[in-house]
């Protein structure tokens, strides 16, 4: 109940995010005036990164959603069968035979509610991220060119349903993360090589020392 109960309540935030966002002037909330106030196309882009917060919040609770459904099919199952068991019903090899690891390891476990409460709000910022990267360029959003000044219907639909995969799969956006980070931040092959050389020669060095 408790984990349904923060289930509604993070749908009604993000509809009340996107709520805000539609209605949202950076300029009237902070009450900017004269040189101060940000350019319409800024206000335009504040308003889409609080819609890409919304939408990232509710990727992350059908993540949530769907893996809570899941999690109780398995522990209904293993409680019948446990059931059927202790009661005499089915053997062991039978008991053995209907609960497989996975369903045993996907049962629902009360020591997961901590996840379900934390996964939605990572899930928002992860989709902030990776709304940035797309919005730089970094990220090729495959279908049309979504790296423009403009913002046009079609890139905030593409920008959607970006930064909602990467609520709802947040763990396959991280290790996309990783690789992304690879790319700019590794060594080019002939360096990796070579590194691998100095080490193969320091350790040959080190055993022959040893022997």
């Amino acid at each position: 109940l408790v984990v349904l109960f923060w289930i509604v309540c993070l749908l009604i935030a993000s509809l009340g995010v996107i709520r805000f966002a539609i209605s949202f002037d950076i300029n009237e909330y902070f009450l900017l005036q004269g040189e101060a106030r940000f350019t319409p196309p800024i206000v335009l882009e504040m308003k889409i990164i609080l819609l890409m917060l919304a939408v990232s919040m509710m990727g992350g609770v059908s993540f949530l959603i769907k893996d809570f459904y899941l999690a109780n099919k398995s522990a209904n199952l293993y409680d019948i069968t446990y059931s059927d068991y202790i009661s005499g019903r089915i053997d062991f090899a039978e008991f053995n035979r209907l609960i497989t690891v996975e369903i045993y390891m996907g049962r629902f476990n009360h020591t997961w509610t901590y996840w379900f409460f934390i996964q939605p709000i990572l899930s928002s910022f992860l989709g902030l991220i990776a709304f940035a990267i797309a919005r730089s360029g970094l990220g090729v959003l495959q279908g049309a060119s979504a790296v423009t000044a403009d913002i046009s219907v079609q890139n905030v639909y593409l920008y959607a349903v970006f930064t909602f995969l990467a609520g709802f799969s947040s763990h396959k956006f991280i290790a996309w993360l990783d690789r992304l980070a690879d790319k700019i931040f590794s060594a080019t092959l002939p360096e990796k090589v070579q590194d691998q050389k100095t080490m193969v020669q320091q350790t040959a060095t080190i055993d022959r020392v040893n022997l």
